[in-house]
């Protein structure tokens, strides 16, 4: 996780150890050489949010159906809430692992083999 001071208060460390989650921090302004989640999770995750309002719409559109106009917002926010809610419960903790690992990140103190270099243990750029 980032720095940010939101994302070390009280409530959110709570919630991480009542989750079982441990809290690992990236060092202090490398995030945006890193960010591990945009790396390989985001991304997957938008991709198959993706996914879903396409066959939706697709669907719409065969149905002869206009979204914006058939649909009022609470609805299609709902809808889209959904998709990401189901997208969520696809991923495993491989993707996660996956992205930390392609941003140089290892919390298991294996060392990650580059093409060309080794990065070493630990939290590393």
């Amino acid at each position: 996780m980032d720095n940010c001071k939101l994302h070390k208060t009280t409530e959110i460390l709570n919630i991480c150890s009542e989750e079982n989650i441990t809290v690992k921090y990236l060092p202090p302004n490398t995030t945006s050489f890193l960010q591990p989640l945009d790396v390989g999770f985001f991304g997957a995750i938008k991709q198959k949010v993706r996914c879903k309002f396409e066959t939706w719409l697709t669907n719409c559109y065969f149905q002869n159906i206009n979204p914006t106009r058939d649909f009022n917002f609470a609805y299609r926010r709902n809808l889209l809430l959904n998709w990401l809610k189901l997208s969520l419960s696809e991923m495993n903790q491989d993707v996660i692992k996956k992205a930390f690992y392609s941003s140089g990140i290892s919390f298991d103190g294996k060392e990650i083999q580059g093409e060309e270099e080794t990065i070493a243990e630990g939290y590393l750029i």
